[in-house]
């Protein structure tokens, strides 16, 4: 059964430049038994630390964007 995410994970990077830069790396869909949260990370971050936030409406839109990017061929 698919849901939609209850929750967004993120990880967050601070650049040499001060800026943070966040990376997605993952979601929470409620579990399909009972109460609870199933997490899918799509990867692991390097500092160990996954802030868990609500989707808003950028969520999707950034989420279309990256699809429609990795579905270009690749330029050689």
């Amino acid at each position: 059964m698919t849901h939609d995410p209850v929750l967004i994970a993120y990880t967050a990077k601070r650049g040499k430049n001060n800026r943070v830069y966040w990376s997605r790396i993952g979601h929470a869909d409620p579990h399909d038994i009972g109460a609870g949260l199933t997490i899918t990370l799509d990867a692991l971050p390097i500092n160990g630390r996954i802030i868990l936030l609500e989707p808003d409406a950028d969520d999707h839109t950034r989420a279309l964007r990256q699809l429609m990017r990795a579905s270009q061929p690749i330029e050689e």
